[in-house]
């Protein structure tokens, strides 16, 4: 929800370089094509829509990517990382972070221009005045104090205080030429409005990546072939495949059939429902990996409805006996994954892998424990009719809201199964998203109201900082009241005072100290419970391209095909 358009806004900023250049006329070779299902007016960073921006993993690389299942930070454009340690960040009197940047020698623009510090220079431009363009800025202007260049490599930016996220907010640009985008910008046009920004100026575009743009037929396909001036230095790697197409076909069941009668070689970002029939494709390798949402289980905390049954949600051994009834690798097993090849296991907790510690594990399936759990809480089988009571003939209900979608009320059919075996009533009950399960307070949106015993949804994680931000979702102060989500009444004030050193200590280690505490502190509170990833779906020609090439690719949605210069056809 809230945090996803960071993170996307984050990968569309990442992904700035779009430049005029010269046509490029298609050389013969290996040729992969990618089932496209959405095809944008424009391009990253005008357009925000997420096609427009898988495009630029082609064509487009700036000074860091984020590479792998877990978005590991590598340098593209720049020798090393600036850290601590290197000397690349220091504080300054004021106790605010600065970074300096030093570009590698030798890399070229697809025209054979150099690149330099001069381009960096313009990305500054861009960010930090507004009338260059309408794209996504972040929180450039509010965090960024200055930007100084050094010499033709080397150049320095000052945050207003201490940042530790400056390598994945509010982080410079050099994937802009200067030679290119400057004359135009002091002509008095703004980025949208230049030539090379819509499909029929596409040909006229250069940047600093793999391949540049060949050809843009609307409404059919785009194509890319190799960048000539790429891959003359060690760290980049020459394409194996000549020639990229993204093809535009915008029917799930024709997107399939393309896969199957070989008109498109690879589909992505399709359901995991669609997972058999993809995989039932001869010569077909499907395989997925993580997505920065992850469906989950929240129980209330504070319970609004007054029956017995609701009021013992308060109790954290009644919560956790809830969760040792549930078998939910089986769910995922039966719903998402009945043959295991997709690997897709039970979430740990709602923080991204990259900041959970290794102790923090899901609750395991127990139903033993869960009713010696419910017992001590005084809820029992007392007159033999199967369901827990306590003993004053009140059973144990509860109800459960989700969205309409057909997974979740197939997790919740499940999971109401498991809870049955027990003797634990659930009803539950698919609402509209939007009007209903997430309105607002003022609108009496269930979530936000606390209307619930337990709901199932979805939050995004951000894969490349811990930063709490406002505690929208886990704040005290952010409980069944406008502007705030909680809903479920987590509030540990101890949580809460974790918020502001996350987001301003700089040392690495000690940071990891902080947000190891959240996540644990999260944990124990037993209020969220991960259900399900929501994992982004690939398939491929297997007899043409090797999958042990294709299958790290990006978790952020941007970042997908940052790595399509390794790539190779198979055998």
């Amino acid at each position: 929800m809230k945090k996803l358009f960071r993170v996307v806004s984050l990968s569309l900023m990442m992904s700035l370089m779009l430049v005029i250049g010269v046509r490029v006329v298609s050389a013969q070779g290996t040729t992969i094509v990618i089932g496209w299902e959405q095809e944008p007016s424009l391009l990253s960073p005008v357009s925000d829509m997420a096609f427009a921006s898988y495009l630029t993993n082609f064509y487009a690389r700036d000074i860091i990517a984020y590479y792998g299942n877990n978005a590991e930070i590598t340098p593209i454009m720049i020798e090393e990382i600036p850290t601590v340690e290197n000397g690349g960040v220091v504080e300054t009197e004021t106790g605010a972070t600065q970074v300096t940047y030093k570009l590698r020698s030798g890399m070229l623009w697809s025209d054979g221009e150099p690149i330099t510090t001069a381009d960096c220079a313009l990305g500054h431009r861009l960010y930090s005045d507004e009338t260059t363009g309408a794209f996504q800025r972040g929180s450039y202007l509010e965090q960024v104090a200055s930007f100084e260049v050094i010499d033709d490599l080397t150049f320095v930016i000052t945050y207003k205080g201490p940042f530790p996220d400056y390598l994945v907010d509010a982080t410079p640009t050099c994937g802009f030429p200067a030679h290119k985008i400057a004359p135009l910008l002091d002509e008095g046009k703004k980025l949208e409005e230049m030539p090379f920004m819509s499909p029929a100026g596409a040909t006229e575009y250069v940047g600093y990546g793999p391949y540049v743009f060949e050809e843009w037929r609307v409404g059919e396909q785009i194509s890319f072939v190799r960048n000539p001036n790429w891959g003359n230095n060690p760290w980049e790697q020459a394409p194996a495949i000549d020639r990229v197409v993204a093809r535009f076909i915008f029917d799930a069941a024709q997107m399939r059939n393309a896969l199957e009668v070989g008109d498109i070689d690879l589909a992505f970002n399709w359901p995991v429902s669609d997972a058999g029939a993809y995989g039932a494709i001869e010569n077909v390798f499907v395989w997925s990996t993580p997505g920065v949402f992850q469906d989950a289980l929240w129980l209330n905390m504070q319970p609004t409805d007054p029956s017995p049954a609701s009021q013992a949600l308060a109790d954290v051994n009644v919560r956790k006996a809830i969760i040792h009834a549930l078998d939910r690798q089986k769910y995922i097993n039966t719903l998402l994954d009945p043959d295991g090849t997709l690997g897709i296991k039970v979430p740990a907790n709602y923080f991204h892998p990259n900041w959970v510690p290794d102790d923090v594990q899901p609750l395991a399936y127990d139903p033993d424990l869960a009713l010696d759990l419910f017992a001590d809480a005084g809820w029992t089988d007392t007159d033999g009719d199967g369901v827990l009571d306590d003993g004053n003939g009140n059973p144990f209900l509860i109800r459960t809201y989700t969205t309409t979608a057909q997974i979740r009320l197939d997790f919740l059919t499940l999971i109401q199964a498991d809870l049955k075996a027990i003797g634990v009533n659930m009803q539950f009950f698919g609402v509209p998203g939007g009007t209903v399960l997430f309105a607002d307070f003022e609108q009496r949106g269930i979530i936000a109201t606390g209307d619930f015993d337990m709901t199932l949804f979805a939050l995004s994680f951000d894969p490349l900082s811990p930063n709490l931000g406002d505690l929208y979702w886990f704040g005290c102060d952010k409980i069944r009241r406008p502007g705030g989500g909680n809903g479920y009444g987590f509030c540990n004030p101890e949580f809460d005072a974790l918020a502001e050193p996350i987001a301003t200590t700089v040392d690495p280690d000690a940071r990891r100290e902080l947000y190891y505490k959240a996540a644990r502190l999260l944990s124990e509170a037993q209020f969220w419970h991960g259900l399900f990833p929501r994992n982004t779906f690939y398939a491929v020609n297997s007899a043409k391209f090797n999958p042990d090439s294709m299958v790290e690719m990006g978790v952020l949605t941007g970042n997908y095909f940052n790595r399509v210069e390794y790539w190779t056809p198979a055998g």
